[in-house]
């Protein structure tokens, strides 16, 4: 029986309109590919705790174009990107209420991580919320898994569930051992809940 599920952020609680370096070269016309590369090689070590991001964009933006400071681009960033999903959230008080703990995971930096958990207050919605910037792993590979399952007591994987809305992190979960599912939809999400719960 399902006694525990571990929740995706982006994607799931807060909806998707778009990334924010693909919103900002259109915003500001840059081309893509000058923000491509942070993305895919320093943000990955802010991803899990090894750079501080403030310390890499400072390196950045003046080749982005951008003319004011770290904070306020952070500002623009996370403002972008917090469209709260309060059909998912009062879904999971309701689990709440009856018994079963939610937690709350996110592939994200320490400060967006604070912006969520603490500004946007999602942390309040949940039983704990865990980041790759403090695990030190991605969702993407399975020593995040691991080391999430000890942090939460390590429960008897079977009680378990997984819902992420990215294929790879669900893969990782289940090579883990743990019963994942890809998340498309708040539907979806439903169907596939009742016949668990």
């Amino acid at each position: 029986m399902i006694e525990i599920v571990i929740f995706d952020t982006d994607g799931m609680m807060v909806r998707r309109a778009g990334r924010f370096h693909d919103r900002y070269a259109e915003e500001f016309g840059i081309q893509p590919g000058k923000l491509a590369g942070f993305f895919s090689h320093e943000f990955q070590d802010c991803i899990v705790g090894r750079k501080d991001l403030k310390d890499e964009l400072q390196k950045r933006i003046s080749e982005w174009g951008w003319d004011k400071s770290v904070d306020e681009l952070l500002d623009y960033w996370f403002k972008g990107e917090q469209d709260i999903n309060k059909q998912m959230l009062e879904r999971v008080q309701g689990m709440r209420e009856k018994g079963c703990v939610c937690y709350l995971t996110t592939n994200n930096e320490k400060y967006r991580t604070e912006h969520l958990f603490e500004t946007l207050k999602l942390k309040e919605s949940f039983d704990d919320t865990f980041s790759t910037c403090d695990i030190g792993f991605k969702k993407s590979e399975g020593a995040f898994w691991e080391e999430l399952h000890k942090r939460i007591g390590t429960p008897d994987k079977s009680t378990v569930m997984v819902w992420d809305d990215d294929e790879a992190n669900v893969q990782a979960a289940r090579d883990t051992g743990f019963t994942a599912f890809l998340f498309k939809n708040e539907e979806d999400f439903e169907e596939q809940m009742s016949l668990c719960i």
